[in-house]
């Protein structure tokens, strides 16, 4: 069951839509989350209702669900698609899409733009245009990514898509490390596991 959602984000932990009703509904925890750069921004949001607690890909639609355990108590929504309620010059994005998962390498492309711009090419051969600068993202090895699809901003002078927002996942030391000197504070590096992944 697909819904309509709109209000403010709220991405100082969180991220989180605040409707005009009251209710919030999580829509990722992830620090690197794209939806960050719609912090304190009206938006509208189509997406599924879900258990934050099931299996991937295995999430039932639920009338809200209020999960509990580790996963903050509320409504939670995967995002189809997200895109503020008023597009104005100062937003670098204009629509998110639906979180998705690849494998494949980045690489450096010097098409259509006078300096080199970083994509990402999956293993069955599709080639994307990277968004943001995904910390610990090394060119030509093979990584497995978190992925959102995006529809940039007319106002910025970018090369034609298709555009992706990148996570490298899971995390390593490196890549927390990296996340820490950034100024994200999701998890000490000397907290990370001995086997380095979380």
């Amino acid at each position: 069951m697909n819904i309509r959602v709109e209000g403010v984000v709220h991405a100082l932990g969180a991220a989180t839509i605040e409707c005009g009703d009251g209710t919030d509904w999580v829509i990722d925890y992830k620090a690197q989350s794209p939806y960050r750069l719609f912090h304190g921004r009206q938006v509208v949001a189509r997406g599924v209702p879900y258990d934050p607690s099931a299996p991937r890909g295995r999430s039932r639609p639920l009338e809200p669900y209020q999960p509990e355990g580790s996963y903050i108590i509320g409504c939670h929504l995967r995002v189809s698609s997200l895109r503020p309620k008023d597009l104005t010059s100062d937003l670098e994005l204009a629509e998110v899409g639906q979180e998705l998962d690849f494998y494949g390498q980045l690489q450096r492309d010097a098409r259509n733009t006078s300096q080199s711009t970083l994509s990402f090419r999956t293993d069955d051969l599709r080639t994307f245009l990277v968004a943001n600068d995904p910390p610990g993202a090394k060119v030509g090895q093979t990584v497995k990514v978190r992925a959102y699809p995006i529809r940039m901003s007319p106002s910025l002078r970018k090369p034609p898509g298709p555009y992706l927002w990148i996570i490298i996942w899971p995390f390593s030391v490196e890549v927390i490390k990296e996340l820490w000197d950034r100024g994200h504070r999701i998890i000490r590096p000397e907290r990370v596991p001995e086997d380095n992944v979380l």
